[in-house]
C-alpha cells in the first residue's frame, strides 16, 4: 500500500518593524508544528519565530531567540488583531 504525503510551502511577509518588539522585517518560511502553530525555518538566529493562530481575528508572533547585549527589543509575544 502506497502512502501519500502532502505538504504545502507556507511563508509570511512582515513588511513593518513592530517597535519595540524584536521582530524583524522580511520573508519567513514556515513549518507547521500542529494544527494552529507554525515556526519559521531560518539559519539566522534572530529569524526564529513562532506563529500561533488563536482564531481568524487574532494571532500571536513569539520570538524564539535572545538578543545580543547591545540590542534592545521586547521578546514577549506580539498579539496581532484583525479588525473587520
Amino acid at each position: 500500500m502506497k502512502k501519500l504525503i502532502y505538504f504545502a510551502l507556507l511563508f509570511m511577509e512582515i513588511e513593518n518593524q513592530f517597535l519595540p518588539w524584536a521582530i524583524r522585517k522580511g520573508t519567513y518560511l514556515l513549518k507547521q508544528i500542529d494544527e494552529k502553530t507554525f515556526e519559521t525555518v531560518s539559519s539566522f538566529p534572530d529569524g526564529r519565530l513562532r506563529l500561533t493562530v488563536e482564531n481568524e481575528k487574532r494571532i500571536f508572533l513569539t520570538p524564539l531567540f535572545t538578543l545580543p547585549k547591545d540590542e534592545r527589543g521586547r521578546l514577549d509575544p506580539l498579539i496581532i488583531r484583525r479588525f473587520p
